[in-house]
């Protein structure tokens, strides 16, 4: 048994690897051709790039591995049935349960992973994130913005440039609109010419205006030339992890605590912490239900394994957006809307599972 355990794990492994890959670089897309901009029209060093690129990697594969263990299981016992090496396996008087259970096992180490990725690497590589997107910010900051397009969420700024030249240092005709305090109308200046260099902005031929809240210039004026520091825009280098997806399950339950003493909101630390409670549980179900669909089926090749595989992902993917959509508008508690998903994944499996034992 021994033997047939190691020969499972061995036919596991690169098809899994596969799978977590396509996976991986599925999700990767959009982000790569932004990089490959970055690098190429905008000359941000590569290496600031690849290590801008390793630190997204964490919560992306934390999202990836189980989909791709699902469908790489599917391939391995797809290929093991079109052999007829899982008629062989049962005709020595192996059983189902005995041969889902290197799956399992392995299974179960992939799943601990994944919690590894929750709890320690991914709040690490969210702090690193930030540091190294503020470094681009402060020494390119054009990569933030671009010409003909109204960009917000910068701090307390939003800036519109009509031209960005190639290199990304210099821009003509830039409109900067900064939020006032004591009034709804933000502050608006007009620059002919906009330079950055050594971590400042430098606004040529520029004019100013200030206006009251009756909406009537209170102040106005013009300069030839200003130097802006670039924290103006982009903040100090804060990494304090703030959001729920970048924090770890025991940060998040401190927070969650510390909220409900202040009486305050909990439900999005609470949705994201149950869904990193429970969402890489849902490997050990895919990977009994990836074997039941796969064992026996010489109707079910590679090609699909990968599509059934993909609809049963795609299915588990919109329940849990469905539920999390639901819990966050106090309809039912992100304890059992996170946990749902997985319960109707489970009883799938066990339906299937107990159909195929039968049968057998």
């Amino acid at each position: 048994m021994k033997l047939i355990n190691k020969y499972i794990y061995k036919e596991l492994t690169l098809p899994i690897i596969f799978g977590i890959s396509l996976f991986t670089f599925i999700f990767l897309i959009d982000i790569l051709v932004s990089m490959m901009e970055n690098i190429l029209v905008k000359s941000v060093p590569v290496l600031d790039v690849l290590e801008l690129l390793s630190y997204t990697l964490p919560p992306i594969f934390a999202e990836t591995i189980p989909m791709g263990v699902f469908l790489g299981i599917m391939i391995t016992f797809s290929s093991l049935s079109t052999t007829s090496e899982i008629i062989a396996m049962e005709s020595i008087g192996i059983s189902l349960k005995k041969i889902i259970r290197p799956t399992f096992t392995l299974s179960f180490i992939i799943m601990c992973f994944v919690y590894f990725l929750y709890q320690s690497v991914i709040p690490r590589s969210g702090e690193k994130l930030i540091k190294i997107s503020r470094k681009i910010a402060y020494t390119k900051p054009s990569v933030q913005l671009e010409e003909k397009i109204f960009v917000t969420g910068i701090n307390d700024y939003n800036v519109y440039i009509n031209h960005l030249e190639p290199e990304g240092t210099v821009a003509d005709s830039l409109v900067i609109f900064k939020k006032e305090i004591d009034t709804i109308y933000p502050q608006v200046i007009l620059a002919k010419k906009a330079k950055w260099e050594n971590s400042k902005m430098y606004l040529k031929n520029a004019t100013f205006y200030k206006v009251s809240s009756d909406g009537k210039i209170s102040l106005k004026g013009k300069f030839e030339k200003q130097e802006v520091p670039i924290n103006t825009f982009f903040g100090d280098f804060n990494t304090t992890i703030e959001k729920p997806e970048n924090m770890s399950i025991s940060d998040l339950l401190k927070k969650i605590n510390n909220l409900k003493k202040q009486n305050k909101k909990t439900i999005k630390y609470e949705l994201e912490m149950y869904k990193k409670l429970y969402t890489p549980s849902s490997i050990l179900i895919l990977s009994v239900l990836g074997v039941i669909l796969s064992v026996n089926n010489n109707r079910t090749g590679k090609g699909a394994s990968f599509g059934i595989s993909i609809l049963i992902i795609f299915i588990y993917i919109t329940l849990i957006n469905i539920f999390y959509m639901i819990s966050q508008k106090g309809n039912i508690a992100p304890s059992i809307a996170m946990i749902i998903p997985n319960i109707l994944l489970l009883l799938l499996t066990m339906f299937l599972y107990v159909k195929k034992a039968r049968s057998r």
